[in-house]
């Protein structure tokens, strides 16, 4: 079975982040960078796949140059071929235009099953790994935490559904499902694997070797637009004093005549 993961790079924010002046995009300046946690199971799952009933496991990327390093990591956890997109062109993207352009780089390529991680950790939209299905007219399932290959022509999944209800279902193949951080447990890569993987080929796709107009990248391309981007602020709560009787009783009257929400 061919399976594609797509891939997202995205800053450890464990040592905090810090915000531009322009107020529009974060500092990179000092950060590191690493595979998003959703996509690494979506790779990880993938590799279970291929271990069982064999095949390939190919890899993709949409980024700067330093994206490169999630296909190393990928390429010595076990997949076998790797493609980033990276063109000034596509800097500033959103994630439809992100869609847009990993489904043009699929289309050329062989595959009975595509995963992506739910969502990033960055953006936490939740939707490129739809678009890109709804691209290529694929059957897809979303947020799911198990995969079962049923034949060479279905897959069943189980689907988290909201309120901690699942769904189970089968699908026809090629589908696109996008996974969710947990389905499995993740195999961690070793320094000489990863030494090893960096003298491997990865296929470099630029702006020029799409079949999408240079209108359709980058900014101009998109339609989801930062103004600007921020801390929450902080707010500091009230404890209602009494005895649990009383304070319910306050709590609700507060929620009739100053929140209004009752």
């Amino acid at each position: 079975m061919n399976i594609i993961v797509c891939l997202k790079q995205v800053p450890d924010i464990r040592n905090g982040l810090q915000i531009e002046e322009s107020k529009d995009h974060i500092r990179e300046a000092g950060l590191n960078f690493k595979i998003n946690e959703a996509d690494d199971y979506a790779l990880q799952e993938a590799l279970l796949i291929k271990e069982k009933f064999g095949g390939e496991v190919i890899v993709i990327s949409v980024g700067s140059d330093r994206a490169r390093e999630v296909l190393v990591y990928a390429l010595a956890k076990g997949a076998d071929r790797a493609v980033h997109v990276r063109d000034e062109a596509i800097a500033g993207s959103d994630g439809f235009v992100v869609a847009k352009v990993l489904a043009d780089v699929i289309r050329r390529l062989s595959y009975d099953l595509i995963l992506t991680g739910v969502q990033s950790e960055d953006e936490a939209q939740s939707y490129v790994g739809v678009a890109v299905s709804t691209r290529l007219a694929l059957p897809h399932a979303s947020s799911v935490t198990k995969v079962e290959v049923v034949n060479a022509k279905k897959i069943g999944v189980e689907r988290e559904m909201g309120g901690g209800q699942l769904e189970v279902m089968e699908i026809p193949l090629p589908a696109l499902l996008t996974i969710q951080s947990g389905i499995c447990e993740l195999r961690y890569t070793t320094l000489l694997k990863i030494m090893q993987a960096r003298k491997k080929e990865v296929k470099i796709l630029r702006a020029q070797d799409l079949t999408l107009d240079r209108t359709e990248l980058g900014n101009d391309g998109s339609r989801l637009k930062i103004v600007e981007i921020g801390f929450p602020e902080s707010k500091r709560g009230e404890i209602i004093a009494g005895e649990p009787r009383e304070a319910v009783i306050k709590l609700i009257q507060r929620l009739q005549t100053e929140a209004k929400v009752l």
